[in-house]
């Protein structure tokens, strides 16, 4: 009901540019609170920090996250979970980001604890706890054999942005559940009046998750733009003021495009996606370029990241007569054909 609809074909809630998935059999009982417990009397604190972070924190579990395993994490006062080195940084910037310190970006802004609020966090195997961890997860997912053993807890609770003279405060959430093999996160959105601090011409907040090198990530929509003001009205599991990801193992880029069967079972569901721009993408670039000594023919691919970045360069002198330089551009076609057939078996088998 708004003009923004004539740009609906290049959206999509399932990474498949004009595609929209949804559950319908099962509508989700939405009359639950957003927010898992926390306060004072279960959780600690961050420090009253502007730009600050927790301490190292070791787990009680090993936890798969991003394909490797994690021993700790921090919590981040602006806004994030990091699990290599505290992240201080107050400005976000665009995924994905090659640090080598995996994060989930909460609601990653201009935090400023010491203006108002308290940053909470806690792990936890308390049995209530982890009931509603598995109620959630099996609502969200086809993997209904799911059974929490371990949840971790951090709440932003009612935080005030650096420079503020205002009383508008955030409140947001995000909740680590493991059964020791998968890994997902809920980011609750409660209660967002602010996107960026005091700062001129500030970047308003990002959220979604970036592993070590970059090759997986998600950004949830309207991040970086004024629209994240409107994020607890938001949700990719039609509930409210949540987003749920599968955080274990990033998806491969091959399965970007998927197909509603693959897809978690959330009656407004998406799974966690890599989303693949050109530098990053398992797609082949071709550059040829001509001088008077020699044509060079460079092909460079990026393969996922397992895989070697290969780069093929085939040079080949010129000749002189009219038979010859056609003889060479039958060549060349052959070389780039066999290349792409080569390079489809590969990707194939």
């Amino acid at each position: 009901m708004t003009p923004a609809m004539i740009n609906i074909s290049s959206t999509s809630n399932v990474n498949f540019t004009g595609r929209w998935f949804f559950k319908v059999d099962k509508p989700i009982n939405v009359s639950q609170n957003l927010l898992y417990p926390y306060g004072s009397a279960l959780d600690a604190l961050c420090p009253v920090s502007d730009d600050g972070s927790s301490p190292r924190i070791d787990l009680s579990v090993t936890l798969p996250l991003f394909g490797r395993n994690n021993s700790y994490l921090y919590v981040d006062n602006n806004g994030l979970l990091s699990f290599k080195d505290p992240i201080s940084s107050w400005t976000p910037r665009p995924l994905p980001i090659s640090l080598y310190n995996p994060f989930l970006a909460v609601f990653w802004a201009d935090v400023d604890n010491t203006k108002a609020g308290n940053i909470y966090y806690r792990q936890s195997r308390d049995t209530g706890l982890l009931a509603r961890a598995t109620s959630d997860i099996r609502n969200y997912t086809q993997n209904q054999n799911f059974q929490a053993q371990w949840v971790f807890v951090a709440t932003w609770d009612r935080v005030a942005y650096s420079g503020s003279t205002s009383n508008r405060v955030n409140t947001f959430q995000a909740v680590l559940i493991t059964d020791g093999n998968s890994t997902y996160t809920l980011y609750n959105y409660a209660d967002i009046q602010w996107t960026v601090g005091i700062e001129i011409n500030g970047t308003p907040a990002l959220a979604g998750y970036n592993n070590a090198d970059g090759s997986s990530y998600y950004t949830i929509p309207g991040s970086m733009t004024p629209a994240m003001i409107n994020i607890s009205s938001t949700s990719n599991v039609n509930f409210t003021g949540r987003w749920f990801f599968k955080v274990d193992n990033p998806p491969n880029i091959s399965q970007t495009m998927t197909t509603p069967s693959s897809i978690a079972t959330g009656f407004f569901s998406t799974k966690p996606t890599t989303m693949v721009t050109p530098s990053t993408s398992n797609t082949t670039s071709q550059q040829s370029s001509s001088t008077a000594s020699n044509i060079t023919v460079s092909f460079n691919s990026t393969y996922p990241k397992n895989e070697t970045s290969q780069n093929v360069t085939t040079t080949v002198e010129p000749h002189t007569s009219g038979q010859s330089t056609i003889q060479h551009s039958l060549l060349l076609v052959l070389l780039y054909s066999t290349y792409n057939i080569l390079y489809d078996l590969y990707y194939l088998i």
